[in-house]
């Protein structure tokens, strides 16, 4: 094998064993599931939108009618 070809195999089994090292230290580890990352909920989101001059009136129109309708999401 040329050197190159060398280092290539080197690197490829270094990753593989730093994997099976992970997975394994992982499994030993006995704690139960990791808890929940939760984040609380906003009452509203404030969204801006960048138009052109010519739909502007447009856009205000439908944000005012999206915003008339109270949709959650």
């Amino acid at each position: 094998m040329n050197r190159t070809r060398l280092i290539f195999v080197g690197i490829i089994v270094a990753a593989l064993v730093i994997v099976g090292v992970s997975l394994a230290l992982r499994g030993q580890s006995g704690g139960g599931a990791p808890a929940a990352l939760t984040v609380e909920r906003p009452d509203a989101a404030t969204v801006r939108v960048l138009t052109a001059l010519p739909v502007e009136p447009w856009v205000r129109s439908a944000a005012a009618d999206f915003n008339a309708a109270d949709v959650t999401v």
